[in-house]
């Protein structure tokens, strides 16, 4: 019971230390991203979607900027949940994938090596399976962020999480907390594709200045195609529960321009860039911070000699 209540108490306090500067810095950002990528739906008196300036600007004349920071507790649950899921769901299906596969640990030294083909389909399995598993476990917080965050005037029924929840199980169903899925398990086969290709062909740079340039290409290149889904999936959960989400997701795809799935873009870029100069700095630090750690400790095992 010790060990459990230490490990719980210190992922409380990572969770706390990772997420708190997310939410105060990149949710505003976050949050500006969805209501661009479903500014056509979107139908709020006095708020101008057509920039960032020009978003802030109506915000402060008709809320308030302190909109910028709405479902903070439903983003951070859903990132946290995320964090958590993707690597112990990803441990679980790679060692489904190798007991199908026949090449459990008792088998690996007469295993033959994987051919390409094959990394390429036990990659795609994998990342697919794992993908979906925890992306479609945390759908409902992400359902909840994007309700709860598009509702810029506060004029739902719900005013926080729990209400929103129940709320949408008791008039919608449970199943509408998981609109959206399909878009889901096609973001997750083309994620996998896109990892795979980046680890195949490009590795990390050695220079820590150029980690900040290699980490905004590596997450700008795959957004190309990345967003589109994104904002598919956002316009579906806030689309009419009277109209099934493979539905609606045809209806956006055939009827409207498929062009303003890439209207949040630029704001992608701009969390993007941050991402690569908070990158680049703690890789710099590093190297700065290292030298001077492996010089104290030695400078301290002398001083012991003596």
């Amino acid at each position: 019971m010790t060990d459990i209540a230490i490990n719980l108490a210190s992922n409380a306090v990572w969770a706390t230390m990772v997420e708190l500067p997310k939410v105060g810095l990149l949710l505003p950002l976050e949050n500006m991203k969805l209501w661009f990528a479903c500014s056509s739906d979107l139908k709020v008196p006095g708020i101008n979607f057509s920039s960032m300036g020009a978003l802030i600007k109506s915000l402060r004349q008709t809320v308030s900027v302190r909109a910028l920071w709405r479902a903070s507790f439903a983003f951070a649950l859903h990132d946290l949940a995320l964090q958590s899921l993707v690597p112990r769901v990803t441990s679980v299906v790679t060692d489904l994938v190798t007991i199908i596969a026949g090449r459990g640990q008792n088998d690996s030294r007469q295993a033959k090596p994987l051919s390409g083909w094959q990394r390429f389909l036990a990659s795609v399995t994998i990342g697919t399976t794992s993908f979906f598993v925890s992306s479609l476990i945390a759908l409902p917080l992400q359902s909840a962020f994007v309700h709860l965050s598009t509702d810029i005037l506060s004029t739902a029924t719900y005013s926080s999480l729990p209400s929103f929840f129940l709320t949408m199980v008791r008039e919608h169903g449970v199943s509408s907390l998981f609109r959206g899925w399909q878009v889901l398990l096609a973001r997750s086969f083309v994620l996998s594709l896109l990892r795979f290709a980046i680890r195949s062909n490009i590795q990390p740079p050695r220079d820590p200045l150029m980690s900040g340039v290699f980490v905004f290409g590596i997450l700008s290149g795959p957004d190309v195609v990345l967003v589109p889904f994104d904002a598919l999936l956002q316009r579906v959960i806030i689309g009419p529960k009277t109209v099934s989400g493979w539905a609606w997701c045809s209806h956006l795809l055939t009827t409207k321009c498929p062009v303003r799935l890439y209207d949040s873009f630029s704001t992608v870029l701009v969390i993007n860039a941050i991402n690569a100069l908070t990158t680049s700095l703690s890789a710099y630090a590093q190297t700065v911070l290292a030298p001077n750690a492996r010089r104290v400790s030695s400078e301290d095992d002398m001083d012991e000699r003596d």
